[in-house]
């Protein structure tokens, strides 16, 4: 029985018995690619990917300094107790020279309006307001100036340490400097003496930073120049 012609026309594929097709240089075309429909090697890459595998590690984020289990220690030697408290000495007795000079500066003018016979009272009243706003001012002002100008008071730099910020380990910024002394100032008046004594007595156990609580509520810390 023939095989109908349609079967062999319609199929792709010569009819039994018919002689295969051939190439132009009078053989059977190209051999097909062994490869192609074979099996494929357990580490070949697929066309058009990187071969399988792992890259080189991922060499991951830096730890974050303080985040270790415990406090992390400050990049830079801290000052000692001792250098502190002597600075803070020193600025002290620098500072109720600076209020001394304005309060008698105060009381002189006071003297030389009233010596000519009595004042209104809301002119004394003005003077001896002036006065004391300029010596909270001046104190103010000498220690937040020169912790931002160069992180040492003249007490500090006798005692050669100085106020660094943790973030950039360089003397505060002016804004970073009057808070710092905002903070000073209000532990010291909020809590009066009490306040002002916990704050000098902090560093003594905190280690390993040795920050007193202005120095914590501003991000700073004291070091050896």
């Amino acid at each position: 029985m023939t095989t109908p012609s349609w079967n062999a026309r319609n199929s792709g594929y010569p009819a039994h018995g018919a002689p295969a097709p051939q190439g132009g240089d009078g053989g059977y075309g190209p051999p097909p690619d062994p490869g192609a429909h074979g099996p494929i090697p357990p580490n070949a890459a697929a066309p058009g990917y990187p071969p399988p595998g792992y890259g080189p590690p991922d060499p991951g984020y830096p730890a974050y300094p303080g985040y270790a289990g415990s406090p992390a220690a400050p990049p830079l030697p801290t000052a000692s107790y001792g250098q502190r408290v002597a600075a803070h000495l020193i600025d002290t007795a620098i500072m109720i020279l600076m209020v001394a000079v304005i309060v008698a500066a105060g009381f002189g003018i006071a003297y030389v309006l009233t010596s000519d016979g009595p004042v209104e009272r809301y002119v004394l009243i003005s003077l001896v307001m002036l006065t004391f706003g300029a010596a909270f001012g001046a104190t103010f002002c000498y220690r937040w100036l020169c912790h931002a100008k160069s992180g040492q008071t003249l007490g500090k730099r006798a005692l050669g340490i100085q106020v660094v910020s943790l973030h950039t380990l360089r003397p505060p910024t002016k804004a970073t400097s009057a808070w710092r002394e905002v903070v000073y100032r209000v532990i010291g008046m909020g809590g009066s003496f009490i306040g002002a004594l916990l704050d000098l007595l902090w560093p003594l156990w905190d280690e390993p930073k040795r920050q007193t609580l202005h120095d914590k509520a501003i991000s700073t810390i004291v070091i050896e120049k």
